[in-house]
C-alpha cells in the first residue's frame, strides 16, 4: 500500500464508521467514492479527492470533500457537510506508510450550484500535511 491509499482509507474509514454520519444517509451506510462517483450513483453520496506536493521535509496538499444530494431541500446535504467538517477538521493520525498527517481548518467551504433543479453539491478542502515513510526513510 502506498502512502496516498493509506490515507485514502484513513479518512474512508473516519467518515464511513460514524453513526451519526452514517444516520444521515438512506439505509444507514455512507456511499464514498474516491475520485469519481459510479455512473447512476445512488444520492447522496461523498466523492473524496488528494492532491499532494512535496517540499523538503514534508507533503503537503488538500484534501477534497464532494458531498452530492437531490432533494427538494438543501438540508440533508448541509447536515452532510456539517458532520463531514466535524470529522475532518483539525483531524490528526498515523498510519502504516504515513509518519504523521494532520488535517487543518478548510480552506474553502462552498455551494457549487448544478445546472439541474434539485441537485445540491457542497464542496469542503482541508489542508493536510503528512510525513510520507516511504520517502522520507526509504
Amino acid at each position: 500500500m502506498d502512502t496516498l491509499q493509506a490515507i485514502v482509507e484513513t479518512l474512508s474509514t473516519r467518515l464511513t464508521t460514524d453513526a451519526t454520519l452514517m444516520a444521515l444517509f438512506p439505509g444507514g451506510a455512507v456511499r464514498l467514492f474516491y475520485e469519481w462517483a459510479e455512473q447512476d450513483a445512488v444520492f447522496p453520496y461523498i466523492v473524496l479527492s488528494i492532491d499532494t506536493a512535496a517540499d523538503e521535509w514534508m507533503e503537503n496538499g488538500s484534501v477534497v470533500v464532494n458531498i452530492w444530494d437531490s432533494a427538494s431541500e438543501a438540508d440533508r446535504a448541509l447536515s452532510i457537510r456539517g458532520r463531514v467538517r466535524w470529522l475532518l477538521y483539525d483531524y490528526a493520525f498515523t498510519a502504516a506508510e504515513v509518519g504523521a498527517a494532520r488535517l487543518g481548518r478548510p480552506r474553502l467551504d462552498q455551494s457549487i450550484p448544478d445546472s439541474e433543479p434539485g441537485i445540491w453539491r457542497r464542496e469542503i478542502t482541508f489542508p493536510i500535511r503528512f510525513f510520507d515513510k516511504q520517502g522520507v526513510w526509504a
